[in-house]
């Protein structure tokens, strides 16, 4: 039984990776038309079309190395189906919070650095 969730959830950490992955290529290549579906959704991303592009390619980075860190914890979580007796569920519960954690606090502050670089410029 345990095996089944742990490799169930790795599967759909995987998914979840390979959303991010697709998502964040098509943020760094201007595809994702404004939509409050996905993507950035902050009120400065709405201000305009430029504006929203911006945003997106400087966030598709922290969103693309998401995709790469959830592919990490997929398999860790598939290993720990395998060798559940070995590994503790707690293990891979915790590396992926903690990629979340930091894949959020990544993506905020590429996003304000590109509204910092709006105020210098203003100033200028």
């Amino acid at each position: 039984m345990y095996q089944a969730i742990a490799i169930g959830l790795g599967l759909l950490v995987l998914a979840t990776a390979i959303a991010l992955l697709v998502l964040g290529g098509a943020m760094r290549k201007d595809k994702l038309p404004p939509n409050s579906w996905a993507g950035i959704r902050t009120k400065a991303a709405f201000n305009s079309k430029f504006e929203w592009y911006r945003i997106q390619r400087a966030g598709s980075l922290p969103i693309t190395g998401l995709g790469i860190a959830y592919a990490d914890s997929s398999i860790l979580f598939v290993l720990q189906g395998i060798y559940y007796e070995t590994i503790s569920a707690f293990i891979p519960i915790t590396v992926l919070t903690v990629q979340s954690i930091i894949g959020i606090i990544w993506t905020y502050r590429a996003t304000q650095n590109t509204r910092t670089q709006d105020a210098l410029k203003q100033e200028l």
